[in-house]
């Protein structure tokens, strides 16, 4: 299954192989998380998990089996999906009032949905606004991670993450030491927080970011991107636009 409403095209080059990026993160309804793959095929997207938790790798048996920060989700995209190349997948917090507000209904949804998206799975504890829409994000901070498990490896594999507001220093990424893994960078870089509006990838290149030695797929250090201009703060949400 390809997730639906992702063939947006856009001008910038893709990349080869099976990375994605976040490239979208709105915290005020419609909340929403933008993933995007820039490269020339499709890739399916078994395994990639989404979570805004610092110790996520916690989740294999070697890890203890459960992530126990403080958060809201850990939440594994549907078997089966794919994600086409240049094509976005649009994650809401709640398939209800993102499609109010939206006009369409998100791909995929971790809290209530309206019976036209495909749904995450996994560790969701939404809290409830008054008026029955679900908030996954925190406004004045928070992390997004996106990465990769087999469901039975020892370690999961990083693919991009984000950190705005005090989320960083609230909860930081650090998997140095543990397990088998490499050291890991202080994610690079202070985004403020988002006030309103949303926050938008403005490179896919991911600058500096080291391609060797690290904790993430073809061994990227993902907590070494220099997300500070990688990212921008700006107006209105584009979901499933550059």
């Amino acid at each position: 299954m390809l997730a639906p409403g992702c063939r947006k095209e856009t001008t910038l080059v893709p990349v080869p192989g099976p990375h994605l990026l976040i490239t979208e993160v709105s915290d005020r309804p419609p909340e929403f998380i933008e993933v995007y793959n820039p490269g020339v095929g499709p890739v399916p997207l078994d395994g990639f998990r989404l979570s805004d938790r610092s110790d996520y790798w916690r989740l294999t048996p070697a890890g203890g089996g459960s992530a126990g920060a403080v958060s809201t989700f850990l939440a594994a995209f549907p078997p089966g999906t794919r994600l086409g190349p240049r094509a976005y997948a649009v994650v809401a917090s709640d398939g209800v009032s993102f499609r109010a507000l939206a006009g369409r209904p998100a791909d995929l949804v971790l809290g209530r949905a309206t019976g036209a998206e495909g749904v995450m799975t996994g560790s969701i504890l939404p809290p409830f606004h008054p008026l029955g829409e679900i908030h996954l994000l925190t406004n004045a901070g928070d992390i997004v991670v996106l990465f990769w498990w087999d469901g039975v490896s020892d370690l999961v594999q990083d693919v991009d993450m984000v950190a705005y507001g005090d989320g960083g220093a609230k909860w930081p990424i650090d998997k140095t030491g543990a397990l088998r893994y490499r050291p890991d960078a202080a994610l690079g870089g202070i985004l403020p927080g988002l006030a309103g509006n949303t926050l938008q990838r403005i490179d896919l290149s991911e600058g500096d970011e080291s391609l060797r030695d690290g904790n993430g797929i073809a061994s990227h250090d993902e907590t070494s991107e220099p997300v500070e201009r990688s990212f921008a703060v700006r107006g209105p949400a584009t979901p499933w636009g550059p």
